[in-house]
């Protein structure tokens, strides 16, 4: 799962506009991803310096072109910048930096400006034309289970999703989810909308979105809006006939159970999510891995194991092209279920060394990932009495635990702040049970809805 990239969120559709499906086809697809030109026509090859100073060119001179647009239809319309800027709603300097080539517009916002100042869709043409190549072609490859992958909508969305996911693995989840639910909630009434034929188009955008939005609501500590949200994620997969998301929403409830320490109901919900063949293997072998934590919890090695091994076959199973369900920022999803099974069985000493292991291929801009498993690395050195080890690495990793905020996490800080306890005698123990106890008490966020 993967912007309208620029991330600028200001107004909303207008229901009695044109149907924003055919304005995207008629934006993207005058210059379709699959041709060897790209958007501006070039197509013969150039050195590597050219080409760079080319397609930095090409950058500057679409936005001008975005830029010159608006200003002239604005004009036209004989509104003000802050007039304009109230009509989409945002900010007037916002709108003055659009006009000036600073900022790149987002699609959403292209179309909301088009309809104000009744520009015939060329200020989204023009936006639109502002997606390299490149990119337009990496969003197509992302998405995966709208019934056609192609169209120019789907490809907007996922790129808004993909902002979203980057977003959310370096910012709290509640932040992120402000935007999200919304999002999703409009996909729907999109969908309530669209034609029988597109109708199928804006589900699946709304499934990924809902999906998406129950992670962020347990993240930010709130189990039954996130229930909520995995609830209406499950009836879009119904009405989709998607058994690989219907099945991933039961490890999503899984989760949710084991984070409440409840073995039974999360080998349960995880060995229903691998009941029906016909699911992919990814899906399944995540299933797997879920399972393995809930006999873990349960101090059940044997079955653990035996999860673990279904997990690492199911995963390594070629497959065509995959949903990108779980995870796509941790390399060795098996490898750190494992070091956190290992804990939970309490082999602390061989959870530290395989978590510290899979901590050093997590990627640094995941803070979220590397928080996560940071800690329950931290944790697992704590209570295998490797202090020392905790006081030399605990400062990066309750950094980026501060910075996501999750609730999941705070669950491992404070178990690591007890078994740290023991220790409290010992030089630079002290100083960060202060910064745990410090990242224990958040700022309490708003209400959100499903």
């Amino acid at each position: 799962m993967a912007s309208l990239a620029s991330g600028d969120m200001c107004g909303t559709f207008d229901m009695n506009c044109p149907s924003p499906l055919s304005v995207f086809q008629r934006a993207f697809l005058r210059h379709p991803a699959s041709t060897p030109t790209t958007i501006t026509g070039r197509c013969c090859p150039l050195p590597d310096s050219c080409g760079q100073q080319a397609t930095a060119r090409d950058h500057r001179d679409r936005r001008r072109m975005f830029s010159t647009e608006l200003h002239r239809c604005r004009t036209a319309a004989a509104l003000s910048q802050s007039a304009l800027a109230k009509k989409i709603p945002c900010t007037t300097s916002h709108v003055s930096r659009l006009e000036s080539g600073e900022r790149r517009p987002s699609l959403r916002t292209a179309i909301k400006c088009d309809q104000i100042l009744s520009a015939d869709n060329a200020l989204i043409r023009a936006a639109a034309e502002q997606r390299s190549q490149t990119e337009v072609h990496k969003m197509k490859t992302l998405w995966s289970n709208a019934s056609n992958p192609d169209d120019p909508t789907m490809i907007a969305y996922d790129a808004l999703l993909s902002a979203y996911q980057k977003r959310g693995q370096q910012r709290p989840p509640a932040e992120v989810l402000e935007s999200v639910g919304p999002e999703a909630r409009l996909l729907l009434t999109l969908a309530d909308k669209a034609s029988a034929a597109d109708r199928r188009l804006f589900l699946s955008a709304a499934a990924k979105f809902s999906e998406y939005a129950g992670w962020l609501a347990q993240e930010k500590g709130d189990d039954r809006l996130a229930v909520k949200w995995i609830d209406r994620t499950a009836s879009l997969a119904d009405r989709l006939g998607d058994r690989d998301l219907a099945s991933y929403m039961l490890i999503r409830k899984a989760l949710i159970a084991f984070y409440t320490d409840n073995s039974a109901i999360t080998i349960t919900l995880a060995e229903q999510a691998q009941g029906d063949t016909r699911v992919s293997p990814r899906v399944r072998g995540l299933a797997a891995v879920r399972e393995a934590q809930g006999h873990a919890l349960a101090h059940d090695e044997y079955q653990c194991e035996r999860a673990l091994d279904r997990a690492r076959r199911l995963l390594d199973a070629p497959s065509g092209h995959t949903p990108a369900f779980g995870s796509r920022h941790v390399p060795g999803l098996v490898a750190t279920a494992e070091g956190w099974c290992r804990h939970d069985l309490g082999d602390h000493l061989r959870a530290a060394t395989t978590l510290a292991e899979e901590l050093a291929r997590i990627p640094a801009q995941a803070a979220r990932a590397r928080a996560r498993f940071g800690v329950r690395m931290l944790l697992a050195q704590a209570e295998g009495d490797q202090v020392d080890q905790v006081c030399a690495q605990a400062e990066p990793i309750l950094d980026d635990a501060q910075q996501v905020d999750s609730a999941t996490i705070r669950i491992d800080l404070r178990h690591l702040n007890r078994a740290l306890g023991r220790f409290h005698r010992q030089e630079g123990v002290a100083e960060i049970c202060r910064r745990i106890s410090s990242l224990l008490s958040p700022a309490i966020p708003p209400a959100e809805s499903a």
